[in-house]
């Protein structure tokens, strides 16, 4: 199957593990994150997320990321160009906040299920329609959390479990390809 069709009739695998990732941990993440990105973070519930920006005082995007609570930490997923600003903005003004800066970039996997069947994929375990619900499962005997997106599910595992994932997903119908064939839909 070509990679179109696999992303628009079926379900198509992106390994985007090199993406970056960090996180916050502590009693007042949620107040320290929500003085500095776009978003209302404290709204956020355990299974929940949102889209948010990170802007410099005079409005200047330095950073798009997708914002997760995942109970324990909030997950932060950029792209790898921005990573870097992010993590150097946060640091620079977790001051005085009981919020803990963590990168997750080398920790964690991140495989992308796009396409109309990749609840099918899942076999049931699917967070709900909600773009960016997620929940904690397992997929080949790896714990994973599945991140609801505007064009399929998101896969977060261990580093050391993606090929192992990964190989579940395949045998479960996925079709993977490379990155680059979906630069038009990300």
């Amino acid at each position: 199957m070509d990679p179109y069709a696999a992303m628009t009739e079926g379900v198509a695998l992106v390994d985007r593990s090199d993406s970056g990732k960090l996180a916050l941990t502590g009693g007042e993440a949620k107040s320290f994150l929500n003085g500095q990105v776009s978003n209302e973070i404290e709204a956020l519930e355990p299974g929940t997320g949102c889209y948010a920006a990170l802007l410099t005082p005079k409005g200047k995007m330095l950073a798009d990321l997708r914002v997760l609570d995942i109970g324990d930490e909030l997950l932060l997923l950029c792209e790898r160009s921005a990573l870097q600003a992010l993590f150097d903005a946060l640091r620079r003004f977790n001051i005085g906040f009981d919020a803990e800066l963590h990168k997750r970039t080398l920790e964690r996997g991140l495989l992308s299920l796009i396409g109309p069947k990749a609840d099918v994929a899942l076999g049931g375990q699917a967070p709900e329609c909600h773009e960016h619900a997620n929940v904690a499962a397992e997929i080949g005997g790896a714990p994973v959390r599945l991140v609801r997106t505007d064009v399929g599910i998101d896969v977060i595992c261990d580093s050391a479990d993606t090929e192992r994932v990964k190989a579940a997903l395949l045998d479960s119908g996925a079709v993977e390809i490379d990155a680059a064939s979906t630069s038009t839909t990300r």
